[in-house]
């Protein structure tokens, strides 16, 4: 998959070698530039794209506090923890009402970590998110119980390390 970014992408081997890296483990992120008071998103993945509906166009350079996600039930308080988190030099997770492009409305378990260069200076922030519910189908077909395998999906997820396919 070819690399696209942003404008205001830094160009170097280092982001190409974190995109890969996280391209690889199924997961559902962003990259925001920690360089830019905006915190704007440099890059996102196809995983994060089908779960909100919005294409990359839509979605490169706004903030990383994923304004266009939020709606009437986003608590003001868990959008203060996120803006926090993308100026901070800590990992942190916040637990947040998102709206998908439809308008459906999904709870994500959001992380946010910072990547450091070699002068310890944060450059910039990885955005995992998790939507909510999931973990119970995991819990669920680790115990043996087969009919949480959601056979309407037809999607996959991956859960530590494990990988569980749910089958259409």
């Amino acid at each position: 998959m070819p690399v696209r970014r942003g404008n205001s992408a830094p160009q170097n081997t280092f982001l190409d070698t974190l995109i890969r890296k996280f391209d690889g483990q199924n997961r559902k992120f962003c990259i925001a530039n920690a360089r830019l008071e905006r915190r704007p998103v440099i890059f996102c993945n196809d995983e994060f794209c089908d779960l909100v509906g919005y294409s990359r166009a839509d979605i490169m350079q706004r903030s990383a506090c994923m304004e266009f996600l939020h709606g009437p039930l986003t608590s003001v308080a868990s959008i203060a923890e996120l803006r926090d988190a993308l100026h901070s030099r800590d990992e942190k997770q916040v637990r947040i009402t998102f709206y998908k492009k439809d308008g459906t409305r999904f709870v994500s378990n959001t992380m946010i970590a910072p990547v450091r260069n070699e002068a310890a200076e944060v450059m910039f922030y990885i955005l995992t998110f998790q939507q909510e519910g999931l973990s119970s189908l995991f819990a669920a077909m680790t115990r043996g119980d087969r009919r949480a395998s959601r056979k309407s999906t037809g999607s996959s997820e991956s859960h530590g390390n494990r990988s569980w396919t749910i089958h259409s």
